[in-house]
Parts: C-alpha cells; structure tokens; sequence
C-alpha cells in the first residue's frame, strides 16, 4: 500500500521564509515615464484610416486631425489612447505584442 504524502507537512518554516524572501526581492521594471511613451508615440507611424475604430475608446478616425498612431504590429490607435494605454502596459490592446517598457527603443 502506498503511503499517503502531505505537501503541507513537507514544507518547513524555513522553505517559507525563502519562497517570501525570493518574492519580495524580485523588482519589477520600472514603467517607463509619461515623456518616455510621448516620444515612442511620436515616433510611430502616423496613418489615414478614416473607416478604422481606435479599439481603446471605440471611435473612429473621422477628420485628418485625429490620424492614428501604428503600432508595430500594425494596429491603429488615437494619439492621446495609445499613449495613456502605454503609459499602464507595454503591449497592443488588441493583440497584446509588445510595444514598448522599460527599455523603450525608438
């Protein structure tokens, strides 16, 4: 007959304290900065979609002034969308690609 096993019994105060320990120190990257994201937004490509919708606010691109912004998957947004939405996460909404982070490369 196999003995039953415990994973609760087996683990010991001190395997507690390094899993803590391991956790806490781990850092995550630092967001990059709101002047960081303007100027990776900037230096996207600007694009004409007049039938396209900005999948962050779900509007569309209706006059020549609200351009979109593509990401590097190709994806269209409005300038101030895709910036706020970079400012939070660094991938697409939509596809979830990355887009930029900490390193952000122009």
């Amino acid at each position: 007959m196999v003995d039953s096993f415990d994973l609760d019994l087996s683990l010991t105060m001190e395997d507690y304290h390094n899993a803590l320990t391991t956790t806490t120190t781990t850092k995550r990257p630092k967001s990059p900065s709101p002047e960081e994201v303007q100027v990776h937004v900037f230096a996207m490509p600007s694009v004409v979609d007049p039938l396209g919708v900005c999948t962050v606010c779900m509007e569309g691109f209706h006059s020549s002034c609200t351009n979109g912004k593509q990401a590097p998957c190709g994806h269209v947004y409005h300038f101030n969308c895709i910036t706020k939405w970079l400012s939070l996460h660094n991938s697409c909404p939509l596809c979830r690609c990355k887009v930029s982070g900490h390193e952000i490369s122009l």
